[in-house]
Parts: C-alpha cells; structure tokens; sequence
C-alpha cells in the first residue's frame, strides 16, 4: 500500500529540493557542507547523488515550489514557474497530457520511508516547526523518472516528473 502524500507545495528557502529516505534525511548537512554543494552541482532538471550510503533524488535548477502528487496511481513531482495559484498549477498538472519527456534519470530506492525535502534545511533545525518535509509514496524498486514541460496557456509554466517502475 502507498503511503498518503499532502496536496500542499513545499515552498523552498532556497535550497533544492531533493526525494531521500527518512535515514538520508537525518544526517543531511545543510548550507556550506559538502552535501549541500554536491546537490547545486546537478546542472539538469533531475540528478541522482549518492550521500555516504543513501542515493537521493535531487531536483535541479532554480528553486521552486514543487508537490508530490498522484495522477492515475503513479507518483508525480510538480514544479512551479509561473501559474496563478497553487490551485491551478495542480489542475494543469492533472489536467496535461503526457508527450515526450526532455530529460530522464534511473533512480533506485530501497523500502524505506521517503520524504521531499528543502536541502537548505535539516531535520534538525526543523525539529518542532511546523514547515516539515513531504512524505512521497515511493515503492521500493527501480524507477525512469521523466521530465515533461507543462505550459498549456501564456500564463503558466510547470515541470512535471513521472515516476515509472522498471
């Protein structure tokens, strides 16, 4: 059974956003660490780094608001660019049609429990605040995750990232 996700979008504070394991998450260094500059060093859209004994997902480029999300059973990332709300960012997400991707990665995960987080902060600064990561639904296993330009009218731009089990 996939574990429940929140419909809300993880604003960063400037960090990447990356999917790890919980276990990854609580030893994740922050601002002037090397993990933290291994993740700005993904130049693409996605990148896959390994942190000690973790692998972890990072979503490369300029920080956005990003949504883990379901759309006919299989996990999604959002990115938002441009939209006018969070609402509508979702709805297009939901509402687009799959075409080519521009971008791919392999990504494998084990059986733990993960989380969307902002790089920029550690689960130990965030001990007790109520901004805290994202679960995200990954099944254990192999996964092509594919990047898809979503821009359906001159007032919206998104990414969205399907996860697809190999």
């Amino acid at each position: 059974m996939l574990p429940p996700m929140t419909n809300e979008w993880l604003v960063t504070v400037g960090g990447y956003s990356a999917i790890m394991s919980q276990r990854a998450w609580a030893t994740w260094n922050t601002y002037e660490s090397i993990d933290y500059d291994a993740a700005g060093e993904v130049a693409d859209y996605l990148g896959v780094l390994a942190v000690r004994e973790h692998s972890i997902l990072v979503l490369g480029g300029d920080p956005r608001p990003v949504l883990a999300f379901r759309k006919n059973e299989q996990l999604w990332i959002g990115r938002w660019f441009w939209a006018e709300s969070d609402a509508d960012a979702l709805n297009e997400l939901l509402a687009f049609n799959v075409g080519p991707s521009i971008c791919s990665v392999e990504w494998a995960t084990t059986g733990e429990d993960y989380v969307l987080v902002d790089t920029a902060l550690t689960a130990r600064y965030l001990r007790g605040c109520p901004k805290q990561p994202h679960a995200v639904g990954v099944l254990s296993g192999r996964y092509r995750i594919e990047t898809h330009h979503v821009e359906p009218n001159e007032k919206t731009w998104l990414l969205a990232h399907s996860f697809h089990r190999l």
